[in-house]
């Protein structure tokens, strides 16, 4: 009888782990859903925020994308320093937009 009890202790003992079991493993499987939806929310949010850059600053991308390919090709660094006004030719038209467009009368 003793035995009889024991044996059922045991089973039931043996369900709960396998009821614990079963649900730890579901919530790992939660978690991994979670941390995929999330990544794919960040991934998204970038996205957006990319689109959202090159709508409304859309000359800064291209000049910034410019800049990088300027200073690939400047090995010696000449440019990384700031130009000294006093050496500045051109003191007048500092803007490049009004010069190239003619309106600086340089």
């Amino acid at each position: 009888r003793q035995n009889e009890e024991e044996s059922r202790t045991l089973k039931e003992q043996l369900k709960e782990w396998h009821r614990l079991r079963h649900d730890l493993e579901r919530a790992r499987l939660l978690l991994e859903l979670i941390r995929k939806r999330e990544k794919l929310k960040r991934e998204e949010i970038k996205l957006h925020e990319t689109i959202l850059e090159m709508q409304l600053t859309p000359f800064s991308i291209l000049l910034r994308v410019l800049l990088d390919q300027l200073q690939a090709k400047d090995q010696a660094k000449i440019f990384n320093q700031p130009v000294d006004v006093n050496e500045v030719i051109y003191k007048r038209c500092l803007n490049m937009f009004s010069y190239f467009q003619g309106s600086c009368r340089c």
